[in-house]
């Protein structure tokens, strides 16, 4: 078995990913008997047994599934231990500190806890900023509280982080000085330093952009410009992934190898640099992944050997889920393997069919030049078609403008992220005279990269949603001819390519087939938003969002139902009476025009100059017409009528509609065959089908204009 590595990464992730969403002990318990079972079986068979495969896939299954019962287990003993309690905490950071939201957050891993030697993560959120550096000690009374604890995806995402407990402090918190010093905590404070001498120069956004294309730190960036870079589809510039950490340990390897230095030291040093860098970053997932990559070509030099990459990337796994089963569900390191492996399969052979007439061009620049931009399109399109499922999954939609932004942006975005890091280490070090141009160079740099994002974000159809289940379907069968083909040893790269390229089309044809066949369909969704009304509205490209008061998470489950419409711009943002919970959707996307009912609302609402402010209640598309006021509104589509209830102060309404959209209560002359209570508290009224939000997710209507529609949850 050439690859025992990648067979035994790719098995634990592939075992973590599903058992992670189970959270069945009864379930992992089956699946550990079943998977031992099926070991013994292959050790009893010679063919099998020589062969190796199958028996480490099922021995790492077992080693998988024990890890994460194990880690079940400390969750709930720390969970249980100290939820909704109060406790005395000593520690030191392990992160940088950020703001979010107002409000001011720590991570710190715990020295002692009530007096006791006990290290767990706690993440501490503070109104107003406590004072410390990396190297001090923290040490203060708080309040305990589960990170997550109402919503699994959310759950899930902690534990991928080794977090589990979130906490407030109760009293004074005391900052001391530490005697200890240790290696990880300095290296925080270089971060630290690092990211505040790029912000102090650039105190905006483009000084944000910079930290993120350095440090990975994406925490100053604004929602405009972190949408903008999403809409585009190179966020990615802000993982620290393959892309960093290649750039700078290569560099480092030709610095020290220019100073008469032999391969194998050179090697060895850069390996050095690799962990380093590692830690600079603070071991995000990708750039772990790609760390080990980078370390496993070093070694090869030092041991004469030629690394294999799919090997790499099974050590990495193998390390980092022996050490947190949950890394397994994170999106960033699903994102960074499916990526490399797409690069490392098909781009090689996508790069060969663009470039097959290349012999043809004599002009060597010219030749050159062609050949770097079809590169730069082989990698986009392979990363694109190996990232689709976690897009259909996660984000619901997928940018049109992928391969372009790529194109005019990543190598600018590299160059800036060059000339940045070196900037950024010479300040630190106070060399200030040679820092200061340098990153001033890179702010320049910065700004055309941002412009750039804003530039091509504004294009209206930038996001593409996905059908999530057609897409899911015709993923399976390829996924299936795939395997079949792989276990009969098909070689054939000429029939591989047309297929994988068919495979493409019909995927694409699939979806593009699916949203014209919508185009002329009104789609309503209802965000389920806590106590308050959200609706999401797409018709013919236009997009219309009400937000009508909802707890803490109201936003993001609005931003989500945006997300499964592929909607980048809002066409009618409108806040009735009570509105609550707009500036993330006014500072993260494009809006064309603001509504409210009382014009004076406008004056506590920081607009753009691209924003038009409106007073006026109706909203005229094709045929569709909204009559809007501060308590409901009133959707006409066709023959269709959808009255919207933003209030349960509506006792006068008298109104016979085809759906309804309410709070908590339906007034007495509202006559419905359909309706939704945005809440999702019981009620009794007047209509035979009534839906609640809180019921697994949002509701989401496919409506025609002759009083037919479709209904399906959104979780």
């Amino acid at each position: 078995m050439k690859r025992t590595l990648a067979v035994t990464g790719f098995t634990m992730l592939g075992t973590l990913l599903v058992f992670c969403n189970i959270q069945s002990v009864k379930a992992i318990c089956v699946a550990v008997t079943a998977a031992f079972i099926a070991l013994l079986f292959c050790l009893f068979f010679q063919k099998t047994r020589e062969n190796k495969t199958l028996p480490t896939v099922f021995a790492f299954m077992i080693i998988s599934l024990l890890i994460l019962l194990i880690s079940n287990r400390n969750y709930s003993a720390v969970s249980q231990a100290y939820n909704g309690k109060e406790i005395s905490v000593s520690g030191y950071l392990t992160s940088t500190p950020y703001k979010q939201n107002g409000k001011n957050y720590y991570i710190i891993k715990t020295e002692s806890v009530n007096g006791r030697n006990e290290k767990i993560n706690i993440r501490i959120v503070s109104s107003s900023p406590i004072d410390f550096k990396p190297t001090d000690k923290i040490t203060a009374k708080v309040k305990v509280f589960l990170l997550g604890a109402d919503d699994e995806t959310y759950l899930n995402y902690y534990k991928s982080k080794a977090l589990t407990l979130g906490a407030f402090p109760t009293g004074e918190v005391a900052v001391q000085n530490s005697a200890s010093i240790r290696i990880d905590r300095l290296i925080l404070l270089l971060r630290e330093k690092m990211k505040n001498s790029i912000l102090h120069l650039l105190p905006n956004d483009y000084g944000a952009v910079i930290t993120g294309l350095v440090l990975g730190d994406k925490t100053n960036l604004s929602e405009k410009t972190k949408n903008a870079f999403r809409f585009c589809g190179v966020s990615h510039l802000f993982a620290v992934s393959g892309l960093h950490i290649t750039v700078w340990s290569m560099l480092f390897f030709r610095i020290i190898s220019k100073l008469k230095m032999s391969v194998k030291k050179a090697s060895a040093f850069s390996v050095l640099f690799c962990v380093f860098f590692m830690a600079l970053t603070g071991f995000n997932p990708p750039v772990v992944r790609s760390g080990f990559m980078m370390i496993m070509i070093y070694i090869s030099n030092l041991i004469s050997r030629e690394a294999d990459a799919f090997n790499s990337i099974g050590l990495s796994l193998t390390v980092m889920l022996m050490i947190n089963p949950y890394e397994a569900v994170s999106i960033s390191l699903l994102l960074s393997v499916l990526a490399t492996v797409g690069i490392l399969t098909v781009s090689a052979p996508i790069l060969s069919v663009l470039t097959s007439k290349l012999d043809r061009i004599k002009n060597s620049r010219i030749k050159l030049f062609i050949y770097s931009v079809m590169s730069i399109i082989s990698v986009s399109i392979s990363v694109s078609v190996f990232t689709v499922p976690i897009y259909i999954f996660t984000f619901k939609s997928i940018s049109t403008l992928q391969i372009l932004s790529n194109l005019l942006m990543v190598s600018l975005g590299t160059l800036c992220m060059e000339i940045s890091g070196f900037a950024a280490i010479l300040l630190v070090t106070g060399l200030g005279a040679v820092g200061k141009p340098l990153l001033i160079l890179a702010g320049i740099m910065s700004k055309l990269l941002t412009q750039i994002a804003y530039l091509l974000s504004s294009y209206r159809y930038s996001l593409f949603p996905l059908d999530t289940e057609l897409s899911l379907v015709l993923i399976i069968i390829f996924a299936l001819v795939g395997i079949i083909m792989y276990l009969i040893k098909y070689k054939n790269k000429k029939v591989i390519t047309i297929l994988s390229a068919v495979a493409i089309v019909i995927f694409s044809a699939a979806n593009l087939t699916s949203w014209f066949s919508s185009y002329g369909k009104l789609k309503l969704s209802v965000a389920d938003v806590g106590n308050g009304t959200a609706v999401v509205m797409s018709y013919k490209g236009k997009n219309i969002v009400f937000s009508c008061e909802g707890e803490y998470f109201a936003e993001s489950a609005i931003c989500d139902i945006m997300n499964i419409y592929g909607i980048s711009t809002v066409d009618y943002l409108c806040l009735p009476d009570g509105f609550s919970h707009y500036e993330r959707i006014l500072d993260g996307y494009n809006v064309k025009e603001i509504y409210a009912d009382d014009v004076k609302a406008f004056e506590n609402i920081r607009l753009s100059s691209a924003v038009n402010k409106t007073d006026r209640n109706v909203i005229c598309i094709d045929d569709l017409t909204l009559g809007i006021t501060g308590s409901f509104a009133q959707v006409v589509f066709g023959n269709t009528n959808i009255l919207i209830l933003f209030s349960d102060d509506n006792h006068s309404i008298n109104y016979d509609c085809d759906i309804l959209i309410y709070k908590n209560h339906i007034p007495s002359g509202v006559n419905t065959e359909f309706a939704v209570s945005s809440c999702g508290k019981k009620t009794f009224g007047n209509s035979d089908d009534i839906y609640y939000v809180s019921e697994n997710g949002g509701i989401s209507l496919k409506i025609e204009n002759d009083k037919t529609f479709k209904y399906r949850r959104v979780s």
